[in-house]
C-alpha cells in the first residue's frame, strides 16, 4: 500500500448547495423579521406618545374629544399672505391638511384683545417646532388686509416660520356669517385653536393660551414627528 507523500495536495472541497440556500433563506427571515419588528416598535411607542399628550391635555383642560370635520362643508376658498398682505394668495383648508401630518388652525381677529395676546406666543411655538411634520394656519375675520398686516407687523414683525400661513375669511366680521368658515367648523369663541391630525379634531385649545409653556411644548413635541 503506498504512503501519501507530505506534499500531495487533497482535492477541493465543493460547498454544498443546500446550505447556501438555507443561509440566505436565514438570511431573509432575519431581515423581514427586523423590519416587523422595528415596525411594531415604532407603533408601540407612537401609541404611547399619544397617550402621554393625551394625558398632558386632559391636565391642561384641552377639550380632547376627537371629532371628524365635515370637509364636504368647509370647502371654502380663503384669501392668504404667503409674505405679504400686498400680494394676496388663495387657499383651501382642505388642501394645507393635506400637506403636513399635523395642522394647528387658530382663529382670531384684530379686534379680539385676547387673540392678539396669544399671538406672539404662537408665532413662538411654530418656530420652535421647524423641522417637524406640522403646519400653523393664523385664520383672522377682518373685513380688510390693512387692519390685520399693520397688526402681525406690530406683534410678530415682517418675518415668521414658513410653516405659519396667515389667511382671512372673506366674509370678515360683517359678511354672511352662515358662510364663514368658524360656523361651518362650528367654533365656539375667539381665540380658539384645533389640532388636526387625519382630517380630524383631536385637541381643541379654548380661549387665550400661554403657548410658550413647557408643557404645551411638550404636548406638540409628541404628536409631531420630525419632516423626512
Amino acid at each position: 500500500m503506498s504512503r501519501q507523500t507530505a506534499n500531495s495536495t487533497s482535492p477541493p472541497v465543493t460547498a454544498d448547495p443546500r446550505w447556501r440556500q438555507r443561509l440566505l433563506f436565514l438570511a431573509a427571515i432575519l431581515l423581514v423579521g427586523g423590519a416587523l419588528l422595528a415596525r411594531i416598535l415604532g407603533a408601540a411607542s407612537s401609541g404611547s406618545a399619544f397617550a402621554e399628550a393625551e394625558r398632558l391635555a386632559a391636565r391642561m383642560g384641552v377639550d380632547t374629544k376627537i371629532r371628524p370635520i365635515p370637509w364636504d362643508r368647509v370647502d371654502l376658498i380663503l384669501e392668504g399672505i404667503p409674505a405679504t398682505a400686498s400680494q394676496p394668495a388663495t387657499r383651501r383648508l382642505a388642501d394645507l391638511a393635506k400637506g403636513s401630518d399635523v395642522l394647528v388652525v387658530n382663529f382670531w381677529a384684530t379686534w379680539c384683545p385676547p387673540c392678539l395676546d396669544e399671538l406672539p406666543s404662537l408665532v413662538a411655538l411654530a418656530d420652535g417646532l421647524r423641522g417637524r411634520d406640522v403646519a400653523f394656519v393664523a385664520i383672522s375675520y377682518d373685513d380688510d388686509w390693512d387692519a390685520q398686516a399693520a397688526v402681525i407687523e406690530r406683534l410678530v414683525g415682517r418675518s415668521w416660520p414658513d410653516s405659519l400661513i396667515w389667511l382671512r375669511d372673506p366674509q370678515g366680521q360683517g359678511g354672511d356669517e352662515s358662510k364663514t368658515l368658524r360656523f361651518q367648523l362650528g367654533t365656539r369663541k375667539l381665540p380658539e385653536t384645533w389640532v388636526i391630525r387625519g382630517g380630524e379634531v383631536i385637541a381643541g385649545f379654548i380661549g387665550p393660551q400661554r403657548w410658550d409653556r413647557p408643557e404645551v411644548q411638550r404636548y406638540f413635541s409628541l404628536i409631531t414627528r420630525e419632516r423626512k
